[in-house]
């Protein structure tokens, strides 16, 4: 009878845990169902608030440009005229200083003084008067006249300076086209005084293409 008992119990419990475990599945469905149904409701309300922060703050939106505003009143240019002249004069000096030591720069680096200056070191009247080391007067030359060799026209004189004198070169040079060879009217070396015509030196010719 005790073994009878025994075994109605142990089929009970049986029966109960497997009516358990077959109500798992339809439990948990239930609990998924719910979870799917409050992520849904969570992103929608993630998305509601995207939209009102939005319309709160619209620099988050793209290609928005903030309105420009000025705190404070500009400045009256006529207030300090005085000071503004003064400031322009300043201005203007230091601007036309600096294109004129641009320019005499490059006319330092011009093929025609490049020329002259190649010139004067082999000549036999400059080596006779001015001695070796024929070069510019000093470290910043002058050269002084226009050097425009598109429009054909050169006339310049510079400071230059030997072993044993200094002295002053005169450049005249003109052409009508490009084409056409530098017409050279004077070439003059001037030495205490007195000028000395480079064209006619014995050892060597010079020439402008």
């Amino acid at each position: 009878m005790n073994v009878l008992m025994k075994s109605v119990a142990r089929g009970g419990a049986r029966v109960s845990i497997m009516r358990g475990l077959a109500a798992l599945p339809r439990l948990n469905g239930g609990i998924f169902k719910e979870f799917r149904g409050l992520s849904s409701t969570l992103r929608l309300a993630n998305k509601v608030n995207n939209i009102q922060a939005e319309e709160i703050n619209p620099s988050n939106q793209s290609g928005y440009k903030p309105p420009v505003t000025v705190d404070r009143e500009l400045p009256d240019p006529f207030v300090k005229q005085r000071q503004n002249r003064y400031y322009f004069v300043v201005y203007g000096i230091g601007v036309t200083v600096s294109c004129i030591i641009t320019f005499n720069y490059e006319k330092t680096r011009s093929p025609i003084t490049n020329s002259t200056l190649f010139f004067l070191r082999r000549a036999e009247i400059s080596k006779t008067l001015l001695g070796n080391g024929i070069d510019y007067a000093s470290s910043w030359p002058w050269i002084s006249g226009p050097l425009n060799t598109v429009k054909g026209d050169i006339d310049i004189s510079f400071a230059v300076k030997g072993d044993n004198k200094n002295g002053t070169v005169r450049l005249k040079a003109t052409r009508k086209s490009r084409s056409q060879p530098f017409v050279i009217h004077h070439f003059l070396l001037d030495v205490d005084g007195q000028e000395y015509d480079l064209t006619k030196d014995k050892k060597m010719d010079f020439g402008l293409d």
